[in-house]
């Protein structure tokens, strides 16, 4: 008798797998072993293979002996709660039917598009959870750092509940500041009196910080990580292993994000674990899902496979909507290929050669040639950070009359840029009528920027960098955008497209890619949208796709 039954899964991916268990038989063993990626327990005497594989199984199994199976029945029919609190601000529709599909599942992903709303869809799920439920905390978990004042404000306008944001205090002079990491982790194991309770994900770096939560004397019932698709790097970032540590904490997990999977499937293994629905370690899930071979003993992922079977996994534990929901006003995207005068033409093209002597001069996969490229394209967007010599900028030229073009009707327009220099320069031009948003702010300097953005007629210009303002923050007060540089991966130039063109977007957005021609502008610009599924890999100084490194630096 061969025994197939179904049970929570040790080692291979996915929430449940199958095990096999049967008097030694090598005609079996033989047949199990073909079977990719079955795994051995040599303490159980049991093999464990993805779900997948029970029609082969049984197909392959059967001439040989009896099989008995014994699958996990459909769950039995459970409670459906309902929607019951009054909202400050009434919901949209479809943001109603995200909050009653929150309060139904225990743990998922809302994956709907950037725009319809996932902040509110949130906080009113927790009031629902608290007021149903009795949930004592709901702990916020920024993805990217500058959301934590996003969330205090998206809190204060949607909800009556109290928030407090880990670490943050006011000095003497009224201005914003935070405190060590050791302070907030004390914070942490004091009793708190506020619902909601944020922090942003760099701070799970320190150890002491998940053990405050875990062992805290605050009941975090429920714990939402925003923008999760950050916490990439399963075997190398210390805050998505940290995060990890807390998946025991709490009865209710979210994760928000409307990009998962930025670089690969693998960008899935976080979210899914973090929602208790993978139970496979990374390797296992990296050898389900990529087709791997070995160079010199290093891995090279040379493609992927089963990739239906993660999308039929995500789809189980995920809700996705998008924009057709809300009847928004169109978004334009316009590519502007721009020729460079002589001057900035020369400087790039003796770059270029001298970079394209020093590639044939290194080994490919050497991540260097990684900022070799990022001169280039610093070449096409702000010369002046390379050269002390005065050569004419084609992009701040071109950006600068569409700034006066745009304004001059009273509109307001959002600038982006991979690099800050040339925000800098732009911020010289314009005045005091332009915002800066970068890296270089402070929190404090931020938020209030966006609010006078929002809010102040006299500013009519935001210069932001994309991986500082590129997502969560709304800035609808504009319906114009304008991009120096096509950001490194698609999906972070969809996000940054849609700071603009989200709910309480009234207008058509514009949005103007600005493209140098003859120059890796080109090349990056045709990879994102040609080939999205391989051009995100430069962001991680992955450079196994040789070919398309090649091709950006035109060799």
């Amino acid at each position: 008798m061969i025994n197939i039954f179904e049970n929570y899964s040790k080692k291979s991916v996915g929430q449940t797998s199958l095990f096999v268990s049967f008097d030694y038989d090598p005609k079996v063993v033989e047949i199990i072993k073909q079977a990719e990626n079955a795994i051995y327990d040599q303490n159980t005497r049991t093999w464990e293979l993805p779900l997948n594989k029970l029609s082969y199984l049984i197909d392959n199994l059967t001439s040989i002996d009896d099989i008995n199976l014994d699958l996990i029945p459909e769950d039995a029919e459970k409670e459906v709660l309902d929607l019951t609190i009054d909202y400050k601000v009434k919901p949209f529709d479809h943001q109603l039917e995200g909050i009653k599909w929150l309060i139904n599942h225990e743990s998922g992903l809302l994956l709907d598009v950037p725009g319809l709303g996932k902040t509110a869809q949130v906080i009113y799920a927790a009031e629902e959870l608290k007021k149903q439920k009795g949930i004592k905390h709901c702990l916020i978990i920024c993805g990217i750092n500058t959301l934590k004042n996003n969330w205090k404000r998206e809190i204060q306008l949607f909800s009556d509940l109290d928030c407090v944001i880990i670490g943050e205090k006011i000095n003497s002079k009224g201005n914003i500041t935070y405190t060590s990491v050791k302070e907030r982790a004390e914070q942490l194991y004091q009793p708190i009196s506020e619902f909601f309770v944020i922090v942003n994900v760099e701070t799970l770096r320190d150890s002491t910080v998940v053990d405050a939560i875990k062992d805290s004397k605050n009941d975090f019932d429920m714990i939402v990580v925003d923008e999760i698709h950050k916490l990439k790097g399963a075997t190398t970032s210390q805050q998505s292993k940290n995060l990890l540590k807390l998946v025991k904490v709490g009865k209710y997990h979210y994760g928000l994000t409307g990009t998962l999977l930025v670089n690969s499937p693998l960008d899935a293994y976080i979210p899914l674990k973090f929602i208790r629905k993978e139970r496979a370690n990374f390797t296992n899930f990296k050898k389900f899902y990529c087709n791997i071979n070995f160079v010199f003993g290093h891995q090279n992922i040379v493609g992927y496979k089963n990739v239906d079977l993660l999308k039929d996994e995500i789809s189980e534990f995920s809700l996705r909507r998008d924009k057709s929901l809300l009847n928004l006003p169109e978004k334009i995207i316009v590519p502007e290929f721009l020729d460079m005068p002589s001057s900035q033409l020369e400087f790039y093209e003796n770059l270029q050669k001298g970079i394209v002597e020093e590639a044939d001069r290194v080994n490919i996969k050497n991540t260097s040639l990684l900022g070799l490229i990022t001169r280039l394209r610093e070449a096409t967007s702000c010369p002046s950070v390379l050269s002390s010599k005065n050569i004419t900028n084609v992009k701040i030229e071109r950006a600068c009359e569409l700034v006066d073009e745009i304004t001059s009707n009273g509109e307001k327009v959002v600038i982006f840029s991979v690099f800050k220099e040339p925000l800098y320069k732009l911020k010289e031009i314009l005045g005091n009528k332009s915002l800066l948003c970068t890296g270089d702010q402070t929190e404090q300097e931020l938020s209030d920027n966006i609010n006078l953005f929002q809010n102040d007629a006299k500013y009519n210009v935001m210069l932001c960098t994309s991986s500082k303002m590129g997502t969560g923050i709304t800035l609808t007060a504009a319906s114009y955008e304008i991009h120096l540089d096509t950001s490194w991966t698609y999906a972070e130039f969809e996000q940054c497209c849609d700071r603009c063109h989200r709910i309480g977007t009234e207008k058509t957005v514009i949005i103007y890619d600005l493209i140098a021609r003859k120059t890796i502008d080109e090349r990056v610009y045709e990879l994102i949208n040609t080939k999205k599924e391989i051009s995100d890999y430069i962001i991680d100084n992955k450079f196994n796709e040789s070919e398309e490194l090649r091709y950006l630096l035109g060799l």
